[in-house]
């Protein structure tokens, strides 16, 4: 027998479709209703998914975020990594310094000589140990790149079932009180925590079919600070009823938020280190206050307590910050030109004198390139600044050392 073998697969369709019952009267279309039935139920399963639902979330505000950060002169990147990612990291090493996340956000920015100006970690935090872990990782890498960095609070950190019990919440000063929130209290301490920022609370990005999709409310913060580099040049006016509203939120009914703080909340949490978004109508929230997690020393002088209190808060970290990469980068170019220390830091501080005038955004600046101890021919970044900021101006530089790229 001669001929093209038969196709077995078409053969076994052939039979089955033999098989086949002949439909009743209307089968098809009964059978098509169901299909469209099912595929609906499939579809909204899915849309639904906690896992989908915070998925969609994070891609909604991260469109939304970067349409308005193509005109401002300031990188925003967003880590790449998941919370237990980067509590891998932190226990691989005894110093936070050391991990992977410290030496992947120097590479990427400072080192790369193509330095950020925040890092937006899209996810919540609360006090148990892998958090503050995690959060002292974060901030490790924070203070080696000068960076602050963004994260969400989650209504744990207060004891709260969620962000709509805040508004009745009314002992907040003693929310981290007590042997349990030893290690909490101690990285607040640390002179790292100043990049660390824990935003609260969350925004609504869609307000579509199905299950709403609520966001951390640091892409709020984020898209504020980009805002003030697109105004501004720098970013420490974020603060406020007017330089601090984001508008165009999605609303769900009256507020753009998952709770309507009660009034002075702000102050509250802002003492706990803490971020608050205040709704300021169906589509608009505030950014009040922008402390950072530190909490800042007291001494007995009032002005260094002032002082104190003023570096603790983010638009000192965002406004020193601005300042110090722009010398960091033009340390380097002097330093390669053969020069020495000497001249390139006279070449900085020329820089630097034509932003302290009257009006400039410094009071009072100087420059250093000292060499690295143990390190001959390395050279390290050494500043005093007194930046004039919209909260005040500090009554003394403060001094900050920075690798060079």
């Amino acid at each position: 027998m001669t001929g093209t073998p038969e196709d077995p697969l078409a053969a076994v369709l052939a039979a089955t479709e033999a098989a086949r019952p002949a439909p009743a009267r209307g089968g098809e279309a009964e059978a098509l209703r169901r299909l469209d039935a099912m595929i609906a139920l499939t579809l909204a399963a899915i849309r639904n998914h906690p896992r989908f639902v915070a998925l969609e979330a994070a891609w909604r505000s991260l469109h939304r975020l970067v349409g308005q950060q193509r005109e401002a002169p300031c990188l925003v990147r967003i880590l790449p990594l998941t919370k237990r990612e980067l509590v891998r990291d932190q226990r691989a090493v005894q110093d936070p310094e050391d991990s992977d996340l410290c030496a992947l956000l120097w590479h990427e920015g400072m080192g790369s000589g193509t330095p950020f100006g925040l890092l937006l970690a899209d996810m919540d935090f609360a006090a148990e140990a892998e958090d503050v872990q995690a959060l002292r990782g974060l901030a490790a890498a924070g203070a080696a790149g000068f960076v602050p960095v963004i994260a969400h609070a989650a209504p744990a950190l207060l004891d709260l079932p969620g962000w709509g019990a805040l508004p009745g919440r009314k002992d907040l000063a003693r929310a981290h009180d007590g042997p349990r929130h030893i290690a909490w209290r101690s990285l607040r301490e640390s002179e790292e925590a100043r990049f660390l920022c824990l935003v609260a609370p969350r925004v609504l990005a869609s307000a579509g079919e199905g299950a709403p999709r609520w966001a951390g409310g640091g892409w709020v913060l984020a898209a504020r600070i980009a805002a003030a580099f697109r105004r501004e040049g720098w970013a420490p006016g974020i603060e406020g009823g007017e330089e601090g509203t984001e508008t165009g939120l999605p609303p769900l009914g009256s507020l753009p938020t998952e709770c309507d703080p009660a009034e002075g909340q702000e102050v509250s949490l802002a003492a706990l280190g803490l971020t608050l978004l205040v709704p300021r109508g169906p589509d608009r929230a505030a950014v009040l206050l922008a402390p950072s997690l530190h909490r800042p020393p007291r001494f007995h002088a009032p002005g260094a307590t002032a002082d104190a209190a003023l570096a603790a808060r983010l638009p000192w970290v965002l406004g020193a910050g601005r300042f110090l990469h722009a010398l960091a980068l033009r340390g380097r170019q002097e330093l390669r030109r053969g020069r020495g220390a000497a001249a390139a830091a006279r070449a900085l501080n020329a820089w630097l004198a034509g932003f302290c005038g009257e009006d400039g955004p410094l009071a009072e600046a100087a420059a250093d390139l000292p060499e690295a101890k143990g390190h001959p021919g390395v050279h390290l970044l050494s500043a005093r600044l007194r930046p004039r900021l919209p909260q005040g101006t500090p009554v003394a530089a403060h001094r900050v050392m920075l690798n060079l790229p």
